[in-house]
């Protein structure tokens, strides 16, 4: 069905103590109204705004009502210089501007001559008391310093009112970890990982299910501001908060940074489970290093880019292997040999628990009464046992442990696994300022990790691969077409793989003795799976992706005009998911004891048949192979907002702003969301 997002019509009246509130981006507006000492506009004043980290400068004027500003600063502390024929230069320095700052400084200035300069060092807001939103910023110092066995930003969201983060279940969160990541709630958010819009550098930055996507590492972030409300028109898409992330950009000197965070079984304590079974301390290695340099882009002879062109980069690699614990239930030695004899199951009754030896009958035989007879001594003949059966337990290992009591087989083998990943995360801006009146930037990301769980028998029986893959390409040019009018233009590209696959996949199913006719469907060679047993073995996916792209394109025009700051923006976006599945290459389920029952037609007392010697005849009791289909969904969102910010006093502002969003139906590239339909029936 044809979905419209809301007509989302939000008039906003705010009171506040300075001017207007400008569209918001990850960037900075710095602006102002300049007077003489009666309270009269100064128009054509000429203003100069000097970053501290860069000198890159930007000019501008002020117009007929006094009033001037620059939009999209990188977050850092300016300077800035008004001069004016007649009057007294003034200058004020220091002035810290975060992430979707909205600075809107007064100045008066004194007759006399323009060569006289008056500095002024204090009176700067240190809250931003204009936009149309609010939230709170979190610093570079407080990502770098707060103690944090994470490293993962938006975590850090919970320093601000009103964000809370989710249940973990007791997981360390890491950079790869998109849920971790998303599972904040801001101001009672509709839920935790749909609710909330993540951007990087003012562009979207999300992966399926609304989650955060490439997430750089700490050390390549200048800080993020967690924006708690939407009265701006060109914010929507979200229902509880936006995470708005700004990567670091080159300085006027070069700068770097190395570090490294490590964690090894040397200094920790052996795990209950280990002590258990006499095993020594699991293998504990986390190990997370990597490195920064960032600066002016200047060759020697060749460019010298000082004041013009800066960049930045970044490099995370981590390495970690950590235990994962469970138990599994696996064959005695006689029971492989189909010898039962000293196998028992239980039962508890009045909380008394009671040893019972299980009878194996053997299915080939029927009496009159339709009753099965024992195998003689409880023993399955060897020229009874099935070759596949046997070639599979070849794979599966012998107890390590007594097991918990309640049967022969169950819990007696305790892995000795763990879980094991391989990261490397990077990160890199260039800033370009061509001339007064035209800026870019550029911003790549990309990351590629690995990991391997659930490897308990070391073979390819268990064990599963899944690799995460993020990239983001981001564009963002900024043109001052005059002093009362900016255009920003911006194109981003989120994209997000996670091919997962077993470590079973490409095994040769016929070494176990399989037949052509079952080889032959296998779209993949992947070990069979086996359910009901060994607490089940073999592949569950024998190869999957979720391959998820964002393309978002965005525009900006900012006008101003007397008094009153006129905002209209426009963004397109293409949503696509690529899904694909192969699933199991056949499945045999072993999860009750039908075949070695007394009868074939009801059900027996307790101890009566076994699943495992099912298995070991060769007799599953059901079996599966799967044909799943490929999907390529897309859908396009539109939007469009107009913001009028009306300065009607220098002490009250009034914002005004209409916003309009369209989602449009998800449509199948292939047409192929419906199946097994036959329209001419």
């Amino acid at each position: 069905m044809l979905k419209k997002s809301n007509l989302i019509l939000a008039l906003a009246i705010l009171i506040a103590a300075a001017s207007s509130a400008w569209t918001q981006t990850s960037r900075a507006t710095l602006g102002g109204r300049v007077t003489d000492a009666q309270g009269a506009a100064v128009p054509s004043a000429e203003v100069s705004v000097v970053s501290e980290d860069t000198a890159v400068k930007q000019t501008t004027k002020t117009n007929d009502q006094g009033n001037w500003v620059v939009q999209f600063l990188i977050p850092a502390r300016y300077n800035f210089t008004i001069s004016a024929a007649g009057f007294k230069s003034v200058e004020r320095k220091g002035i810290l501007l975060q992430t979707s700052d909205n600075k809107q400084i007064d100045s008066q200035l004194e007759i006399g001559s323009t060569t006289t300069e008056l500095t002024v060092t204090g009176e700067v807001p240190l809250i931003d008391t204009t936009a149309a939103t609010s939230g709170t910023v979190i610093s570079q110092e407080q990502i770098l310093e707060m103690p944090s066995s994470s490293r993962v930003l938006t975590i850090l969201a919970t320093l601000s009112p009103g964000v809370l983060q989710q249940d973990q279940n007791n997981n360390t969160a890491h950079l790869w970890s998109h849920d971790a990541a998303s599972q904040i709630t801001v101001d009672g958010g509709r839920n935790n990982t749909r609710s909330n819009t993540f951007e990087l550098n003012g562009m979207p930055n999300v992966k399926t299910g609304g989650q955060a996507g490439f997430m750089p590492a700490p050390d390549a972030i200048q800080e993020f501001r967690v924006v708690m409300n939407a009265y701006d028109s060109s914010i929507g898409r979200q229902a509880g908060g936006t995470i708005q992330m700004v990567t670091k950009s080159g300085t006027a000197k070069l700068h770097g940074s190395l570090y490294e965070f490590n964690q090894n079984n040397v200094f920790n304590a052996n795990t209950f489970q280990s002590n258990l079974v006499g095993a020594a301390k699991a293998p504990i290695h986390f190990n997370e290093y990597g490195g920064t340099v960032g600066g002016p882009v200047w060759l020697p002879k060749v460019y010298n880019g000082k004041q013009k062109t800066f960049f930045f980069f970044a490099y995370d690699g981590t390495r970690n292997q950590d235990p994962r614990f469970g138990t599994r239930s696996v064959f005695t030695d006689l029971e492989r040999k189909g010898d039962f004899s000293q196998s028992f199951t239980s039962t508890v009754t009045g909380g008394v628990r009671t040893k019972i030896p299980l009878q194996i009958y053997d299915p080939s035989t029927v009496v009159t009464s339709g009753a099965r007879t024992l195998f003689p001594g409880n023993v399955i003949p060897t020229n009874r046992l099935s070759k596949v059966g046997q070639n599979i337990l070849t794979y599966v290992p012998l107890p390590n442990n007594p097991g918990d009591g309640t049967s022969t087989d169950a819990n007696n083998f305790i892995p000795s696994s763990s879980r094991q990943n391989k990261m490397a995360d990077i990160s890199g801006r260039g800033d370009q300022s061509w001339n007064n009146n035209h800026k870019s930037m550029v911003s790549v990301g990309w990351y590629h990790e690995d990991e391997l769980s659930g490897d308990d028998y070391h073979n390819p029986t268990t064990g599963a691969y899944q690799h995460r893959m993020a990239r983001t390409l981001q564009f963002d040019h900024v043109w001052t077409a005059s002093p009362t009018t900016i255009v920003d233009l911006r194109a981003n590209l989120a994209r997000y793989e996670e091919p997962n696959n077993d470590k079973g996949v490409n095994f040769d199913t016929s070494s176990l003795g399989f037949p052509s006719s079952f080889t032959s469907q296998q779209a993949v060679g992947a070990f069979p799976r086996i359910e009901g047993l060994f607490s089940t073995i073999g592949v569950s996916q024998a190869g999957s992706v979720v391959d998820t792209s964002y393309y978002t394109f965005a525009g900006t025009l900012t006008k101003v005009t007397g008094n009153m700051t006129w905002k209209v923006g426009a963004e397109h976006w293409v949503l696509q998911q690529a899904n694909k599945g192969i699933g199991t290459q056949g499945v045999f389920t072993f999860d009750n004891s039908n075949w070695t029952r007394q009868s074939a037609l009801t059900g027996g007392a307790t101890g009566v048949g076994s699943n495992a010697a099912s298995f070991l005849l060769g007799l599953p009791s059901s079996g599966s192979f799967p044909r799943n289909a490929d999907a390529f969904w897309s859908q396009h969102f539109e939007a469009f907002y107009v913001q009028n910010d009306w300065r009607v006093t220098p002490r009250l502002t009034i914002n005004m702003g209409l916003r309009y969003d369209w989602e449009t139906p998800v449509t199948e590239r292939f047409n192929r969301m419906t199946t097994v339909f036959d329209p001419s029936e």
